[in-house]
């Protein structure tokens, strides 16, 4: 694709301006998907500055550190990255203030009026083309990236190599200079004066510095694990977790960070505070349950070891004989319908079935199976 140089960037503004920066932004993001000379970093560092484009401006001003980050790769590669799609024609940019009077940004826009994007769809099918004709012209076995200028074809990894074969070595080409000379020692590489432009964009196809790709792995390097894989939950915190009375907006694995940091003691203390926990939380409707994190890094648990007291202040109504034999089976049957959903609420219900104190009939225990559905600590069994 040639660039028109009667062009000026004013123009490109007018010209996405008056197409619409939303047709613009969708017209080169369903170009770059399809152009086969485009990298994975390029194609992500076109997608920030298309989303980024101001519609009553037509330009898009984003740092190259914000790129970076967004996107998640070094700023040297967001640079490399921006000079190649200036170059194939996507983006160009000037430094220029966003009103009289400011500092100058960086503002990107997409060349529309001085690329022509029939030419673009040309360059992308001649692309395919001569990528699908090196497929077919290619032995079995051989790699589809040749080897560097000067220097054999790296062999693919379906091709066996031949005995005393060494991975071959990338040299920088020297700087200021057409050939490679040796220094002598202590000598100094020579130094380039920088432009404005390169100063804050680094080498581009322009200048004669080489253009700095970040460093390709080696594939005999060991591979880093991965940050985002789930954690290997541990059976105690498997039945903390699911007897917490609210998960939701909870972070598990940074709940679980915190719990390993407890001792094995600390760890069955926090699980069995879960009943009495839910217990005051039924009774205090306007009080929001605190996150299963902060509960175990603030040693919460501390204070929900115990049965807690009544709202009006007094024992719970199953410490006084009088309420505890005014009950019926049937008013057993409702209380437990009620207040044994996954937890068992001592508050409610006494102790919990399996304790030896607990005070449900057994008749009822029996009936409802509620020692195969609640262990002693109040916590319905099952899986998570």
């Amino acid at each position: 694709m040639i660039p028109n140089n009667t062009g000026t960037f004013d123009d490109d503004i007018a010209a996405v301006l008056k197409e619409g920066t939303l047709v613009v932004s969708f017209q080169r993001a369903c170009d770059a998907l399809r152009d086969r000379r485009l990298e994975f970093s390029q194609r992500a560092v076109l997608a920030e500055l298309l989303e980024c484009m101001n519609r009553d401006t037509g330009t898009a001003w984003p740092s190259r550190q914000t790129i970076a980050e967004r996107i998640g790769a070094p700023v040297k590669t967001v640079m490399n990255a921006l000079y190649a799609l200036k170059r194939l024609g996507y983006i160009d940019w000037e430094r220029r203030p966003l009103n009289p009077g400011e500092r100058s940004l960086t503002q990107y826009v997409v060349p529309a009026a001085r690329f022509d994007r029939e030419s673009l769809q040309l360059e992308i099918t001649k692309a395919i083309t001569e990528l699908r004709q090196q497929k077919s012209a290619r032995p079995a076995g051989q790699s589809e990236v040749p080897g560097p200028p000067g220097m054999p074809a790296i062999p693919g990894k379906n091709t066996a190599r031949p005995a005393g074969y060494a991975r071959p070595i990338r040299q920088e080409s020297a700087r200021n200079t057409g050939q490679n000379t040796a220094r002598s020692a202590g000598q100094q590489e020579p130094t380039k004066e920088l432009t404005k432009e390169e100063k804050e964009y680094g080498p581009n196809e322009g200048s004669d510095l080489p253009l700095q790709l970040p460093d390709i792995q080696s594939a005999d390097a060991p591979k880093k694990p991965r940050k985002n894989s789930a954690p290997n939950y541990t059976e105690a915190f498997e039945l903390f977790w699911k007897a917490y009375p609210d998960r939701r907006n909870n972070s598990k694995p940074n709940a679980f960070e915190q719990f390993r940091k407890l001792s094995d003691e600390d760890q069955t203390r926090a699980k069995d505070s879960l009943p009495h926990y839910a217990a005051y939380l039924r009774s205090k409707p306007d009080t929001p349950c605190v996150h299963a994190e902060r509960y175990l890094k603030w040693r919460r648990f501390d204070g929900y070891l115990e049965p807690q007291v009544s709202s009006s202040g007094g024992d719970a109504w199953w410490q006084d004989p009088k309420k505890l034999a005014a009950m019926t089976l049937d008013r057993w049957r409702i209380g437990i319908s009620k207040f044994a959903n996954g937890i068992w609420h001592v508050q409610e219900l006494g102790p919990p079935p399996g304790d030896p104190k607990c005070i449900v009939p057994r008749a009822l225990i029996d009936e409802l199976r509620l020692t195969e559905l609640y262990n002693e600590h109040g916590i319905a069994r099952g899986k998570h």
